[in-house]
């Protein structure tokens, strides 16, 4: 049984699936799931269990071939049997990466925009362009 399940007979919040396929942002979905996670009481140890149970499709069938590879979560000194690496290397194409830049171009606040929602997507666009923030603020602003 899963530990933050013995605390609770039910998840407090359910992440949505990922399917592998292309336009979907493993990122994305990866941060969602370990806040979803959190709320539910869910350490590392708990997301290696249950991500299974959130991949579909390619990533369902990528997860079965790995599975046995698969000993941490997200473990810094063993990078190599870790699930969140492992993960982004397979699901972060190229064709994803020029998605993102094609949105990061064509950004553009719109008159009858609030500049918190336009704030919103900048940084969330921002996050997936330069997840290492190398590009200088000064260049963006």
């Amino acid at each position: 049984m899963i530990k933050g399940q013995s605390r609770r007979e039910k998840p407090i919040t359910t992440s949505k699936s990922f399917s592998g396929k292309v336009g979907k942002d493993p990122t994305s979905f990866l941060e969602n799931l370990v806040i979803d996670a959190e709320a539910n009481g869910w350490d590392k140890t708990d997301l290696l269990e249950v991500i299974r149970g959130f991949l579909k499709d390619d990533a369902r069938e990528w997860y079965i071939d790995n599975r046995h590879r698969l000993q941490h979560w997200d473990e810094i000194t063993d990078q190599r049997h870790s699930f969140v690496p492992k993960f982004i290397a397979r699901f972060k194409t190229k064709i994803q990466v020029e998605v993102w830049h094609q949105k990061w171009d064509a950004l553009e606040h719109e008159e009858e925009e609030d500049i918190s929602e336009y704030a919103i997507c900048f940084k969330k666009i921002y996050k997936r362009v330069d997840p290492l923030k190398r590009i200088p603020i000064r260049t963006i602003i």
